[in-house]
């Protein structure tokens, strides 16, 4: 028969049991709502990061092409790799041939596919000015030199004109002469005799150039009337 002592005592060790119960019990619950909490703060993380990906992917399809059948297409510009650029529309990476579109835009500027003759295949030249008169700037290289940096080709700037879908004409003398290019200049400007008066005494740079055929540009655009005949 038991003492008063020893029932004394086993109630105690019953009553820390089930408080060690308790607390492992508790324990247990706050281990398991921290791994729940924890696997929630993960794919909320994961979520927001895939979120970002896709907004920097589509951040990145600014870019504009054109087909030759006229339609547009919104994708991303892939720079020149040994010489070769490229388009990327919807993940899909396709080469940037002048003989299969019209136009591109990358980072704010146009360029166009642009045949300098009959005969000769298009390429892709810089749109400074477009309106009646379209201004393109056209990188020409030489053969290599040995005066030139590691023997490459020299390059040469050409500003070419069109005016109303004609001839491409010369008007910054580059591989040309300069009394060319103002003739030329003077012959697109024709019917705005302010303006081609102004090719002979304005300065002759590219700056002014590129003034006088805005100028054109926005005069055509306001519809403002040109002489008849020219």
């Amino acid at each position: 028969m038991k003492t008063n002592k020893q029932i004394n005592t086993t109630a105690s060790r019953f009553k820390i049991d089930l408080e060690a119960a308790k607390v492992s019990k508790v324990m247990g619950m706050d281990h398991h709502n921290g791994g729940r909490q924890s696997k929630f703060v993960l794919g909320l993380i994961l979520l927001l990061a895939l979120v970002a990906g896709q907004q920097h992917v589509f951040a990145q399809d600014s870019d504009t092409l054109i087909g030759l059948d006229g339609k547009v297409y919104t994708g991303h510009y892939n720079k020149p790799v040994f010489g070769h650029s490229s388009f990327t529309i919807n993940g899909k990476k396709q080469p940037l041939d002048p003989k299969t579109a019209q136009a591109y835009k990358h980072d704010g500027t146009w360029f166009k596919s642009v045949q300098l003759s009959a005969a000769a295949d298009p390429v892709w030249m810089q749109m400074l000015e477009k309106g009646a008169i379209e201004l393109y700037q056209y990188i020409s290289y030489g053969a290599a030199t040995r005066v030139s940096p590691r023997n490459m080709p020299e390059s040469y700037v050409v500003w070419l004109a069109s005016k109303n879908n004609g001839p491409l004409l010369n008007v910054n003398g580059v591989m040309s002469t300069e009394i060319r290019a103002r003739e030329n200049l003077q012959r697109l400007l024709a019917d705005q005799p302010e303006l081609a008066a102004a090719v002979n005494t304005d300065p002759f740079n590219t700056r002014v150039i590129r003034e006088l055929i805005a100028a054109y540009n926005r005069r055509a655009d306001a519809g403002q009337p040109t002489n008849a005949g020219q």
